[in-house]
């Protein structure tokens, strides 16, 4: 991820030149112009460690990015931050508190992310087609499985919801043949996911969900610290691990000095999150 850069744009001038246009092509500009600029300053605002202040703070910049989509409806970007923001706003701050409210919040994520591959033409038929996915399509792949998976996770008891866990297998090897690296290692805690929530009568395999969940841990994500908590919370306790979810909790809590700023928020939230799951450890074991 790049860092936030102050923007080399001069918007007095930038107004001057468009000034001849009409007004339509002067806001579809002005949004596409701006949308950049919101992404390239997002690693801001995962370097925050500030989780009550992050929390405050996203809602409304993803209104202002649904804002901004409404005259630039086919801008792939917003698409993807916005699929981004809804999933990872519900994970770190709505799914403890309300599950029905974080299931919508996936939900809208995860359509937001199918209309960026709508828009890149991955679509067929309603339902997207694997065999024509590339490298470059991975981030919005991504969280569409993501935001997908963790709706499932959210409604397990709901027979429909388990019914489209095999929709996702394709898109997840997708994703780990061509960039499994991408978002700290995150396909593999995706799959890990995916098979402790499977039931095994219907193809879930518990030994393959660690293998994932330790995959997840190796280079960058092993400092991003939400990939042992996934691995926590969904493994350790459905597996009535208790050694390995005291451990997986210890090395959260005192993990050392962050050398990712970028996955700071992140790994704050884990923070929080271990200490709140911990409390609870004699009710889960």
């Amino acid at each position: 991820m790049k860092y936030l850069k102050s923007p080399c744009f001069n918007f007095l001038a930038f107004s001057l030149l468009i000034s001849g246009f009409s007004g339509c092509s002067l806001n579809k500009i002005a949004a596409n112009k701006t949308s950049q600029i919101i992404d390239t300053g997002l690693p801001s605002f995962y370097r925050e460690t500030n989780t009550k202040l992050a929390k405050q703070a996203l809602p409304a910049n993803l209104k202002l990015m649904e804002v901004l989509l409404e005259t630039t409806p086919k801008n792939t970007l917003l698409l993807k931050n916005l699929a981004q923001g809804y999933c990872g706003y519900s994970f770190m701050f709505e799914e403890d508190e309300s599950a029905l409210l974080a299931s919508g919040l996936y939900l809208k994520g995860m359509d937001f992310a199918f209309r960026a591959l709508e828009k890149k033409r991955l679509v067929k038929d309603s339902k997207i087609d694997a065999s024509l996915i590339k490298a470059k399509d991975v981030p919005e792949i991504f969280w569409y499985v993501f935001c997908k998976t963790s709706w499932i996770n959210l409604n397990r008891d709901n027979p429909d919801a388990i019914a489209e866990l095999p929709s996702i297998i394709p898109l997840a090897k997708k994703i780990e043949e061509l960039n499994p690296s991408y978002y700290y290692n995150g396909i593999y805690s995706v799959l890990g996911a995916y098979h402790v929530i499977r039931p095994r009568m219907f193809g879930g395999n518990p030994k393959k969900s660690k293998e994932y969940f330790i995959k997840a841990l190796h280079g960058e994500g092993e400092q991003f610290l939400l990939n042992r908590f996934i691995y926590a919370k969904l493994y350790a306790i459905t597996m009535q691990e208790e050694e390995l979810f005291d451990k997986l909790m210890e090395e959260i809590l005192n993990a050392p000095e962050n050398k990712l700023p970028e996955t700071n928020l992140a790994n704050e939230t884990a923070r929080e999150k271990a200490s709140a799951l911990k409390e609870k450890r004699n009710e889960l074991f």
